[in-house]
């Protein structure tokens, strides 16, 4: 079983992914895993991840998942209005 050593950074792109260095492993093996899928299963690195973003990268990290989120809240819209 893979554990995770600690998350290197993030990117959102179609979803949010954390980058993860696993325990035992170098950089070469280092794996975009999806941010919610590691809340489940390594909430702690999650965590001590968020903690080490400076206020400016939270804060950036935060209006790009607002934007994100107003992005599929209007393809949401769009397709409920295709479908009436």
């Amino acid at each position: 079983m893979y554990e995770v050593e600690r998350i290197i950074a993030h990117r959102l792109t179609d979803d949010l992914y954390l980058l993860v260095r696993w325990s035992g492993y170098g950089p070469a093996d280092d794996t975009w895993e999806l941010e919610k899928e590691l809340r489940v299963s390594a909430i702690e690195a999650v965590t001590d991840y968020y903690n080490r973003l400076e206020k400016s990268e939270k804060l950036e990290l935060i209006k790009q998942l607002r934007e994100k989120m107003a992005e599929n809240e209007a393809l949401v819209r769009k397709s409920e209005k295709k479908r009436r």
